[in-house]
């Protein structure tokens, strides 16, 4: 059996096995993952043209960013597993897969953005330079095109172009790509959304979405398309528009055994919900896109029920109507979680942690525990859960006045720079640490993040470290030989105030050392030694480890065995630090 075919079974039997267990404990979102992987495995088995045709462009693009997705809320290495497999056979290519180019760039720069491995960069490229290939100078406009540019690529094509373009930090296509977004919008008579059907709606919407999650936030069209997405919402939601009735007055239409139409309900819920959580309308728009969308999603997720063929088999629903409906049901499972963040600012610092590298392009990149990173130390995982609890994510790239840190909730300083990180790195100074205390005094949740003796700046970082009570000793604990996490592993108590009781994996961290006042150990290792402190001051609190702990290569299940509780962990921090501070 060749070996892509044998690693598709194998998650595939893993998937399975842990939906059968109990499958009315699962979420919608791991039961359609795993009809999902159901329908994959069958197209592998039989390797037929009328299985293997089933995976044209929207079902690839749609079942990828849908198992990304989950795999993102959950951090449960198999769906990284079946994303792999998936990507890398579609990209191998073959005589029946319909896809077009572009279908799936996506997953290759997700797997490239992860694993960093220059295979799929280099396939991602391919894909999309077979896109620039289809564009052509066009003179009077037409199809998606603005008038005078080019022939755009399919729509279902441009998130990942756009994505690539803002990867590789091509501004001209970037452009291009706003541009033909807009351009799509055009309906038969000239105005936006007319004469759309169904799945052009749906199709549309998809597209938007994605283009709006790769632009820049300064981007010069991102504002445009942000009120394309009111218009989008306006046209979907308003009783008495064009297509307001596909999603809100024929339910049973939606929720029928047809394929396409329960794609097309999802596609439509999946962008509703994405805008109204980015905070890409305003709130009366948010919410009642929100509605809407629980209500596209309802009639469409109801041909999932549990036990039935769709759910349990994967095959007669389509891998395009699967794929769409996982990535609404991240979407509708996230949205229904408690928002104990919900209005307050998470600030994650860039000034003391600014190191830098060249990416693939030949151009300097902010890098180690970032939001937006989903390489290993990354803080895209982290990022997630401070979403999914109602946080919104800023990131400050000056010094903490006064003024920087008013508005924030949440502020989080990670690993500052030594000397051999940075040529030129900015050291705390007493101003900040003025500053810093004025804004915990009043309320506010500081979390340090520290590192083990030479790879972090750690004799200014305790002048503020000390001001609470706390410092960082500067050794090395937890060293790991190998794949021995053993050797790293932290008991949580029964009764600890801010982690549900299990196993923590920590590695080569700094001990920390309480200097009086309101500190206290929250986590000690087998050693005795502090791995996890917090203090009070004024109104607000602190949080300390010795390490960034909390990155992806060590949240995301790709590499921990599953008996480590990290990723959960990080969601009892949140909750812990939304409950500390009073401010908005």
């Amino acid at each position: 059996m060749r070996p892509l075919i044998t690693a598709a079974l194998g998650v595939l039997l893993v998937l399975q096995n842990s939906v059968a267990a109990d499958p009315a404990a699962e979420p919608l979102s791991r039961r359609l993952a795993g009809a999902l992987s159901a329908a994959w495995g069958a197209q592998q088995a039989a390797r037929t043209a009328v299985a293997a045709q089933q995976w044209d462009t929207t079902a690839a693009a749609s079942a990828l960013e849908g198992i990304d997705g989950l795999w993102q809320r959950t951090a449960a290495g198999e769906y990284f597993r079946l994303l792999q497999n998936i990507t890398d056979t579609l990209a191998a290519g073959g005589p029946h897969f319909a896809a077009s180019p572009g279908a799936v760039g996506n997953g290759l720069l997700t797997l490239y953005l992860v694993t960093g491995e220059r295979k799929y960069f280099q396939q991602a490229t391919s894909e999309w330079q077979q896109l620039q290939a289809l564009t052509r100078p066009l003179g009077g406009g037409g199809g998606g095109s603005p008038a005078g540019t080019s022939v755009p690529p399919p729509l279902e094509s441009l998130p990942f172009f756009a994505r690539y373009a803002a990867l590789v930090r091509d501004a001209p296509a970037l452009d291009a790509a706003a541009k033909w977004t807009a351009n799509y919008a055009r309906g038969s008579a000239g105005a936006p959304f007319s004469g759309f059907d169904a799945p052009r709606m749906a199709a549309f919407g998809s597209a938007l979405v994605g283009v709006l999650d790769a632009l820049p936030s300064d981007h010069p069209a991102r504002a445009d398309l942000v009120g394309l997405m009111g218009a989008y919402t306006d046209a979907v939601v308003r009783p008495g528009s064009a297509v307001a009735g596909l999603w809100r007055d024929e339910p049973q239409a939606l929720g029928a055994p047809s394929g396409p139409a329960r794609a097309a309900s999802c596609l439509v819920a999946n962008a509703l919900a994405k805008a109204a959580r980015r905070r890409w309308l305003p709130p009366p728009a948010a919410r009642a896109a929100a509605a809407v969308a629980r209500g596209a999603f309802a009639g469409a997720a109801a041909a999932f029920s549990v036990g039935g063929a769709a759910a349990s088999d994967g095959v007669s629903a389509g891998p395009a109507a699967l794929g769409a409906c996982l990535m609404a049901a991240n979407e509708m499972e996230a949205a229904a979680l408690p928002k104990p963040g919900r209005g307050r600012v998470v600030l994650l610092d860039s000034y003391f942690n600014n190191e830098s590298r060249i990416d693939q392009s030949g151009h300097a990149q902010s890098w180690h525990y970032k939001w937006g990173e989903r390489g290993d130390g990354g803080f895209s995982f982290l990022a997630g859960v401070f979403e999914r609890a109602g946080f919104e994510l800023r990131t400050l790239y000056g010094p903490p006045t006064a003024a920087a840190l008013e508005g924030a909730a949440v502020y989080i300083i990670v690993d500052p720079d030594t000397g051999n990180e940075s040529s030129k790195p900015n050291y705390v100074g007493r101003a900040d640490v003025d500053a810093i205390r004025g804004w915990v005094g009043a309320g506010g949740a500081l979390v340090l993040m520290g590192n083990n003796v030479g790879n972090c700046e750690l004799t200014r970082f305790n002048d503020l470290a000390s001001a609470f009570g706390l410092r960082f000793a500067g050794d090395t604990r937890g060293r790991v030989p190998g794949t021995e996490f053993a050797a790293g592993k932290v008991v949580i108590p029964a009764g600890n105030e801010i982690f549900a009781p299990g196993d923590l994996f920590i590695k080569e961290y700094s001990s920390l050392q309480l200097a009086g006042g309101t500190a206290r150990a929250v986590l000690r290792d087998d050693g005795g030694a502090v791995v996890v402190a917090v203090s009070s001051y004024g109104q607000g609190r602190v949080f300390a480890v010795g390490d960034p702990w909390l990155y992806n290569e060590y949240v995301d299940g790709r590499r921990l065995p599953p008996s480590y509780g990290n990723f959960q962990a990080a969601a009892d921090l949140v909750d812990w630090l939304a409950s500390a501070s009073p401010k908005p």
